[in-house]
């Protein structure tokens, strides 16, 4: 199945169950290979202030295998206190393209199964890619960081030495988020959620 956005901003949240073959959903944009030109945007504000669960806050909540989501802009809006994310993506076989996802606190989960992400752009300020049994690649994509006292890029859970997560950014930018000012120390790459953490910057 595939489905087309045309532009515009949608403010809604967004929940794909387990379907029974692939998916791929494609926004309007005028050059396919930079999230700078998207003009589709989904955006909700949820967090645990009104959800029970991290997955329940997501923007974007992707529960199939097969799925592929190609130059759409993923926002959480809450802003500060609380977990709120853009994207929880929770199977295997996924792959997001010149996508944005936005929020503050916990913007992606990569929770489960093997995803790819290229040409992504992610911002946050606290633990903002994060999981516990993801095995996910980002290739060439821009981390954007938020104004911080002392942050973390990433937060592994991965929880026993046998378990395969890893994250890993290869050719990975990061920056201060556009218009922002962020003190020199402020971040550091990542810190454990779990005993056996594993993440790679290359």
């Amino acid at each position: 199945q595939t489905i087309f956005i045309n532009p515009g901003t949608y403010y809604e949240q967004v929940s794909i169950k387990p379907l029974p073959g692939p998916l791929k959903i494609y926004g309007y944009t005028n050059h396919s290979g930079s999230y700078d030109a998207n003009q589709v945007t989904i955006v909700a504000g949820h967090s645990h202030k009104d959800k029970r669960t991290n997955d329940a806050t997501a923007t974007l909540r992707v529960g199939t295998a097969h799925f592929r989501l190609y130059n759409v802009d993923v926002v959480n809006d809450f802003g500060k206190g609380s977990q709120a994310l853009a994207l929880s993506a929770r199977n295997t076989n996924q792959g997001y393209y010149a996508c944005s996802f936005k929020g503050y606190q916990d913007t992606v989960l990569s929770q489960l199964g093997v995803q790819f992400f290229h040409g992504c752009h992610i911002q946050g300020a606290t633990d903002f890619i994060y999981g516990q049994e993801g095995r996910t690649w980002f290739e060439s994509c821009t981390i954007s960081v938020l104004p911080a006292t002392t942050s973390y890029v990433t937060a592994s859970g991965r929880g026993s030495d046998n378990s395969q997560s890893y994250y890993v950014f290869n050719g990975t930018r990061i920056r201060a988020a556009p218009g922002m000012e962020v003190k020199s120390g402020a971040y550091f790459l990542g810190r454990p959620w779990a005993p056996y953490a594993r993440v790679e910057f290359q």
